[in-house]
Parts: C-alpha cells; sequence; structure tokens
C-alpha cells in the first residue's frame, strides 16, 4: 500500500473545506488515473437528471467500481477534479464527497464549465489514486 502524507504550509491560503493543499505518496506501486467520471449508467442513461446530489453520488459509485476494477479503493485517491456546470454547487458538491470518501482526504479542486455531452449532466469528476 502506497504511504500518504498530507501537505500543508501556511504560507500559502489554507483550503477551505476538507481537502489538502497537497497529498505526497511514496512507496507507489501502481497509480490510476480516470477519464472523466460522470452520472451514467451502464446504458448511457443520465442518473438524477438535474437533481445534484444523486448526481454527485453516482459519479463517486462510478468512480468506485472502476477503482475496484483496478484494485483501488476511494481511500486510494490522491487526487480529484470536478467539472462543475453551476460553480455555485461547489460547497453542496464537497459536503457530498467529504461524506463518501470518509475521511480519506485528497487533494482537490474545481473547475466551472460551460456544458457537458449530456444536457442533464451538472457534472463529472477525474481522479488520480496510488497502491
Amino acid at each position: 500500500m502506497a504511504n500518504k502524507e498530507v501537505v500543508f504550509t501556511p504560507e500559502v491560503c489554507p483550503p477551505k473545506g476538507p481537502y489538502a493543499q497537497a497529498v505526497k505518496v511514496s512507496e507507489v506501486k501502481h497509480t490510476i488515473y480516470t477519464g472523466t467520471i460522470t452520472a451514467l449508467d451502464q446504458d448511457w442513461n443520465v442518473v438524477g437528471a438535474g437533481d445534484l446530489d444523486t448526481q454527485v453520488r453516482k459519479t463517486i459509485e462510478n468512480l468506485e467500481l472502476i477503482l475496484e476494477a483496478a484494485g483501488a479503493t476511494l481511500a486510494d485517491v490522491v487526487k480529484t477534479t470536478w467539472y462543475l456546470v453551476n460553480i455555485e454547487d461547489m460547497t453542496r458538491v464537497a459536503e457530498i464527497r467529504n461524506e463518501m470518501f470518509k475521511g480519506a482526504v485528497p487533494a482537490s479542486g474545481t473547475i466551472p464549465i460551460n456544458k457537458l455531452f449530456y444536457p442533464e449532466l451538472l457534472l463529472e469528476m477525474d481522479a488520480v489514486a496510488v497502491i
């Protein structure tokens, strides 16, 4: 298992919320980079059209399935990037993310975007995990 250490310096503004400025990783056997992940089911149907909470949960559940296939878990994630159609949703996305990641604090970033391929989608994300 990779050794993870949360990095913090008071010389930079502190994170607003439970995420790390950086995560230092050593003893890495494998690194997993995901593509973007959304709230789509196996048949390309949008799950939770117009429902932010449902889409965040489904997106993280999809991430969990991808990580499991690679031999990893959410606890192995060191970096996430969220792409939000409505940047105002950032606080709620972070609340659900923190609940589902159960204390495994990755570095995280959020980027506003104009739209996604499916108009009903409100967000997508990608992640980096190490094991």
